[in-house]
């Protein structure tokens, strides 16, 4: 059975919106709460009988998040083109697998932060990259534009490799500080 976990965080303006959508859609949703942070996934789906945690302090997460289980591509575009169209996003998705529907539900919206915050790193030194080639070398310092140009280098790999979080952040710094550091001749 196709079923979505939302979870709003700050974001709570969107909640009836996508009501109306999936109620439109005919497809069954939960709506999370703070209180269900510390209870498994696959609790929350219905799909497991492990009773509930106890919660033992008041948790709260930020960001928000919508949850698939059992949704097509063609579904899930459908669902994003009305959600467009209602002016309305939810850019933290994940879909039900066995490996995450025994996490917590705090625990899955921390990793996929860090998942949003390591591809928003590499979108931005991509950015980078490509503004470059409006660079010219010639108005730069020798000194400068060598650093510039290590930089690049650096982040280049980073995402040809797709390098560790901590190291595409690195890059991203450095490439940004060596951008703002080149000295006109």
């Amino acid at each position: 059975m196709k079923k979505i976990l939302l979870y709003f965080g700050d974001y709570q303006e969107k909640k009836p919106i996508l009501e109306t959508i999936l109620s439109d859609m005919q497809i069954a949703y939960r709506i999370l709460t703070d209180t269900d942070l510390q209870q498994p996934i696959g609790y929350l789906l219905g799909i497991q009988d492990k009773a509930q945690q106890e919660v033992s302090q008041t948790m709260h997460m930020h960001i928000d998040l919508m949850f698939l289980d059992g949704f097509s591509d063609e579904e899930i575009q459908e669902l994003n083109a009305r959600m467009k169209a209602q002016g309305v996003s939810m850019p933290r998705k994940a879909m039900r697998t066995k490996h995450n529907e025994t996490w917590r539900l705090i625990d899955l919206l921390e990793e996929i932060e860090k998942e949003h915050a390591y591809f928003q790193t590499l979108e931005e030194i991509q950015k980078l990259l490509m503004a470059s080639s409006e660079l010219q070398m010639d108005i730069y310092t020798p000194d400068s534009w060598k650093a510039y140009e290590s930089a690049f280098i650096q982040a280049y790999e980073v995402l040809q490799n797709q390098s560790e979080p901590d190291v595409a952040k690195a890059a991203l710094t450095t490439l940004t500080q060596a951008k703002a550091a080149l000295q006109k001749r």
